[in-house]
């Protein structure tokens, strides 16, 4: 588990499944996550998958190509 976390954004899929956008801090070290959360029958809680991408904040070239290819889908598609 993370040190600390800092959620910007949730998308729910259904009742059970949300996309959660956040900033981690574990071991003194940040990264952005963007992962697939799923809702445990017995704690009632969301719990993270293996589904999803995470990256270190100090290099941002994967979270700026994933921002890149993000904008791009929506100028050729909306």
């Amino acid at each position: 588990m993370p040190d600390s976390s800092t959620v910007y954004a949730t998308i729910k899929k259904s009742d059970t499944q949300e996309i959660r956008v956040s900033v981690d801090n574990f071991k003194e070290h940040d990264f952005f996550s963007v992962r697939e959360f799923y809702k445990d029958e017995e704690s009632d809680k969301f719990l993270p998958t293996k589904k999803g991408i995470t990256g270190g904040i100090s290099d941002s070239t994967i979270l700026d190509e994933l921002i890149a290819g993000l904008q791009k889908i929506r100028e050729t598609l909306f």
